[in-house]
């Protein structure tokens, strides 16, 4: 049997640290060109977010975990709730309908339950089951 020995190369800190800053000027090229811009990113996403039914508490966790500020995210959850007082409730009639929660036999409770699971509050889930 044949072994191969693997020849491993070890980076010196100089190395290391010159690697960092070119990938440290890239970023803040692209940042400064746009290509990168959390705000514009955070925007269109809660608008596509609440277009596909999800919730005021998912869209701000699931940024979070993107790596989002938070204050750029609730700016910008703030300005959707001036264009539009009704997204939620409007998100969470998407929700509704996409789970066929008001075509379901299952009980109240039951698609109480669903909607509070997905982030929506006890008074949306009321205007939406009725």
């Amino acid at each position: 049997m044949v072994h191969f020995r693997h020849k491993k190369t070890k980076s010196t800190n100089y190395e290391k640290r010159k690697l960092i800053n070119i990938i440290e000027s890239i970023i803040i090229k692209l940042e400064k060109n746009k290509f990168i811009d959390d705000d514009r990113y955070s925007s269109t996403k809660i608008l596509s977010l609440s277009n596909s039914g999800k919730s005021k508490n998912f869209i701000y966790n699931y940024l979070i975990k993107k790596g989002v500020n938070k204050s750029q995210i609730q700016n910008n959850l703030n300005l959707m709730q001036q264009d539009d007082d009704n997204w939620e409730l409007n998100s969470a009639k998407i929700f509704a309908k996409k789970k066929k929660l008001l075509e379901k036999n299952e009980s109240y409770e039951k698609n109480l339950a669903k909607m509070a699971r997905a982030g929506f509050s006890y008074d949306i889930c009321k205007k939406i089951l009725g």
